[in-house]
C-alpha cells in the first residue's frame, strides 16, 4: 500500500495543525526533500514536538 493511500491518524494531525504556520511548512519541506519510507509514527510525533518546542523558545518561527 501506498502512503499517500492511508489515513492520517487524527490526533497526529491535530498536534501538527497546532505548529505555527511556518514550523509546518518547514517540516514539510524538510520531509519532501527525497524519498522515505513511512516514518514510525513516534518518531513523527517527536520531531513535532521538537519544532513546536523550538519555536516557543523562541517566540515561534519569524516568517
Amino acid at each position: 500500500m501506498r502512503l499517500l493511500d492511508k489515513k492520517i491518524d487524527p490526533d497526529l494531525f491535530a498536534r501538527l495543525m497546532q505548529l505555527p504556520a511556518r514550523a509546518r511548512k518547514d517540516l514539510f519541506e524538510y520531509i519532501g526533500q527525497g524519498p522515505m519510507a513511512e516514518p514510525p509514527a513516534d518518531a513523527l510525533a517527536h520531531a513535532l514536538s521538537t519544532v513546536a518546542a523550538e519555536a516557543a523558545k523562541t517566540g515561534g518561527p519569524k516568517g
